[in-house]
């Protein structure tokens, strides 16, 4: 009971003012005092009450929310509160305030609800750490069981709880856990549910306990909400999370997190697991949280054979997914989860206990290589390229030569290009070169395929390691191994620089950490001709030397020793084929060392060829000029515009440019056009050779006349010296003097030169004459006098035209041998 029984508020003081109604409640205590509202409800509000009054309610005195605020009209007819909660009515000047507001009535504090709990299920309720005293009961009617902390409950099937508190969702979190059990091809139950209505309102921690025989693989499908991973440190924002622990084959425990709002839907798992999700207070499940599909684990199954002096590593990271490499060699299977060694394999049968190793599994495959004085065991060494082709794969192949010798490998088809430690390369083919010193391997440098690196020789033992991922085609670069000659530098490197304008960057070993202690390594650099070369240093480190200096040394072909320091300027726009040594002091290890990353700019020597060649001064020349040479540097331009192939018209000027072009390789010809239109404008002509303007470059090789004359004309030629001869087999003339005819329509008449017994050709039709001499310069006499002549009436003009042919070698017979008919 409660003293009073109605609580009143003496409306007629100080009406005029704002008043505070104030009723403070004093309760034994776990005692629930009910407040029955007289008259009209209320309702909960979070702004000023229209009507001027307005309610504050503190449930208890250790409620350490805000204030609830409410204003009438509404439908709660009823507040509970407990020991020290308090109850407030402010009224505003003049508002009415009806004297009888609550009818309070109190009892022991109880919340009652009634659970079903699985068969294969149990529930912990605990009292949170810091929330007030209250206890959980389970009541059969006859007695209850009751405990203020920690309630387990076992399966049962509605059972009836107690509560004596307020709100026990605010005091106890719930913890079930049910079991699963799985064979291989089936789970019981095959759904993981959740009553919806089971202690709804609290926070929940729900945890399924999975068991699974090996090789099973176990699907987990959320058919509402796909899934998200997140990591183990992030929460997610609902509240709402997911945990899929899984047990080992190694008995190490694994657990992936997760949150709503994702893409996987289906969760692929391997071994004995447990599914838990967190529910924050207040929130609602579906009934069914996932289905589960049990199916037997299947593995894959490798034939491997290699060839002798072969070694596989196969080997995968701690954190992977769960899988194993069985062996199988005879009638003996054995298995590892990590790592597995195959020593010269041969018909050995490799099984993964999971369907997708390669996605787990990196491949690294071995080849030891030993040479002799001479000669090494193998120059090829990527025979095992086929391997585990979906895997990620590295090739190593180790070298060895005596002790007082160097190995060198030649890369002449595809070079090699240096890049940063660390990086990769375009098409997924990544080599590193690593030699072994007594101080630790050293890493000569990681390099791509098609660059300007020929030759790498290092002394007595190193390793060439080639990386290719997963799912790419093994196309390495060619090489040969040889056995090199002695030398004190740890390695050298040749470097064939390209022609045209190129920037090289190369860095030392090991960089960006120290290269060794009193330690040397040479470039040697082939520059190509008519090139010009710098040095320059883009970024170094200096060590504190104990013993000796740093210094870097150029050496040229017939030139002194160069010695410069790190700081010093470099060789600039030098030409010719250069060595640069970089020589290591004994450091102070303690301290940065040495380090360095240079770059090789070349470019161009030469400078173009200026000529402005002006056909204003020559009748109808032209003149033609056409690269014809295989050097893709030759660079021939007229008016500024890069050719092949150039044309200078007749009565036109032009500026051309001829860059790195050998003679060989540009080939110079004109011609000039003499025509008439009739034989009384036909005058008789010589045909001498022009000359062209002195600052071409290259040699005329050819000038070709064409003549054109009217249909109803003869073309006469002759001889200044008096006759011509043909060039007949067995009386050649001399390619380098002769005048070859031919007609428009390309039929050839043959090569002439002078002495012969020939007094004069005639031609009645267009033809072109061309001569070609070794040097046009000298031969300024005319080679041929032209004239046309009326054409020979009658019928026989045809005759002429049909017996043209004939008639040349007729010509021929009967002055050859001065007995004319």
């Amino acid at each position: 009971m409660c003293k009073p029984n109605v609580v009143e508020a003496q409306s007629s003081i100080l009406s005029e003012f704002t008043r505070t109604f104030i009723w403070k409640l004093k309760a034994p205590e776990k005692t629930l005092v009910s407040l029955n509202v007289l008259g009209d409800g209320l309702t909960k509000t979070s702004q000023p009450c229209s009507e001027g009054l307005q309610y504050s309610v503190v449930t208890s005195g250790t409620n350490k929310e805000d204030p609830t605020q409410y204003c009438r009209g509404g439908f709660e007819t009823r507040l509970e509160l407990s020991n020290q909660g308090v109850v407030s009515l402010e009224a505003k000047p003049n508002t009415k305030v009806d004297s009888l507001l609550f009818q309070a009535s109190s009892e022991p504090i109880k919340e009652r609800m009634t659970v079903t709990i699985g068969p294969s299920s149990t529930v912990v309720l605990s009292r949170d750490p810091g929330q007030t005293e209250c206890e959980v009961c389970v009541d059969d009617g006859t007695s209850s069981d009751c405990s203020s902390t920690e309630k387990t409950l076992k399966s049962a099937e509605k059972l009836p709880l107690e509560f004596r508190c307020l709100h026990p969702q605010d005091v106890f979190s719930m913890k079930m856990t049910t079991k699963i059990e799985c064979t291989k091809i089936s789970c019981n139950p095959a759904v993981a549910e959740v009553d919806p209505e089971l202690f709804k309102g609290f926070k929940k921690t729900i945890t399924w306990d999975i068991s699974v025989p090996d090789r099973t693989v176990l699907t987990l499908d959320f058919p509402r909400d796909g899934l998200k991973q997140i990591s183990a440190s992030e929460n997610c924002e609902d509240g709402f999370q997911y945990m899929v622990s899984t047990t080992r084959s190694d008995r190490q425990l694994k657990t992936s997190s997760y949150c709503k709002g994702g893409t996987e839907s289906k969760l692929d798992l391997l071994g004995a697991k447990t599914v838990t999700v967190q529910v924050p207070k207040g929130g609602e499940l579906d009934r069914t949280i996932f289905s589960l599909k049990a199916s037997p684990r299947t593995g894959r199954i490798m034939s491997v054979t290699s060839d002798p002096f072969t070694n596989i590593i196969i080997s995968r990271g701690p954190k992977e997914p769960d899988c194993q490499i069985c062996v199988t060699e005879g009638s003996q299977q054995t298995c590892s989860p990590q790592i597995r060694r195959l020593k010269n394999p041969h018909n050995t049968s490799v099984e993964f206990t999971c369907p997708q190793p390669q996605n787990i599994f990196n491949v690294e495959i071995n080849r030891e290589i030993d040479c002799t004085e001479t000669t090494c065991s193998g120059n090829t060494v990527y025979t095992e390229t086929k391997f585990f082709p979906d895997f990620n794969r590295t090739f190593v192949f180790d070298f060895k030569v005596v002790a007082t010798r160097a190995f060198q490998m030649v890369f002449e088809k595809t070079g090699l290009r240096q890049i940063p430690n660390g990086e990769t390369c375009p098409d997924d083919h990544t080599y590193s070169v690593i030699i072994f010193l007594r101080t630790g391997l050293t890493n000569i440098g990681t390099f791509c395929k098609g660059g300007h690196v020929t030759n790498i020789m290092a002394r007595y033992k190193g390793r060439l390691i080639l990386k290719v991922p997963g799912n790419v085609k093994v196309d390495p670069v060619d090489f040969q191994l040889n056995v090199g000659p002695e030398t004190k530098m740890m390695a050298i490197i040749k470097v064939n620089l390209p022609r045209g304008v190129s920037d090289t960057d190369f860095i030392t070993p090991n960089y960006p950490k120290d290269f060794p202690d009193q330690q040397q390594i040479q470039w040697e650099f082939i520059v190509p001709g008519m090139h010009n070369y710098t040095v320059l240093f883009l970024d170094h480190s200096t060590p504190v030397c104990l013993n000796g200096g740093v210094g870097v040394e150029y050496q040229q072909e017939d030139k002194r020793l160069t010695k410069r320091l790190l700081t010093d300027p470099q060789p600039q726009h030098y030409q010719g084929n250069f060595n640069l040594v970089l020589t290591n002091c004994e450091t102070n290890l303690t301290l940065t060392g040495l380090s360095l990353s240079y770059r090789v700019s070349v470019m161009r020597s030469g400078h173009p060829v200026l000529c402005t060649l002006d056909l204003t001064k020559h009748q109808r020349v032209s003149v033609q000029i056409e690269k014809v040479g295989s050097d893709p540097f030759c660079e021939i331009s007229i008016n500024s515009v890069v050719k092949e192939n150039i044309t200078v018209a007749e009565g036109t000027t032009a500026k051309l440019s001829f860059l790195d072009c050998p003679k060989d390789d540009v080939r110079l010809t004109a011609s000039q056009v003499i025509a008439c239109q009739n034989i009384a404008s036909c005058p008789s002509a010589s045909l001498s050779v022009p000359t062209l303007d002195s600052c071409l470059p290259i040699p005329l090789q050819n000038f070709t006349w064409q003549l054109t004359i009217p249909n109803e004309a003869t073309l006469d030629l002759v001889s200044p010296t008096g006759s011509l001869r043909q060039s007949l087999p067995g009386e050649e003339c001399d390619p380098s003097t002769s005048l070859r005819l031919v007609e428009a329509d390309g039929f050839s008449f043959g090569d002439f030169c002078s002495n012969g017994v020939i007094q004069k050709l005639q031609v009645h039709a267009n033809v072109s004459v061309t001569i070609m001499l070794q040097d046009f310069t000298r031969r300024t006499n005319p080679l041929l006098n032209v004239s046309v002549s009326p054409e020979i009436t009658g019928n026989t003009r045809l005759y002429v035209k049909k017996l043209q042919r004939l008639l040349f070698y007729l010509s021929v017979h009967l002055f050859y041998d001065k007995n004319p008919p």
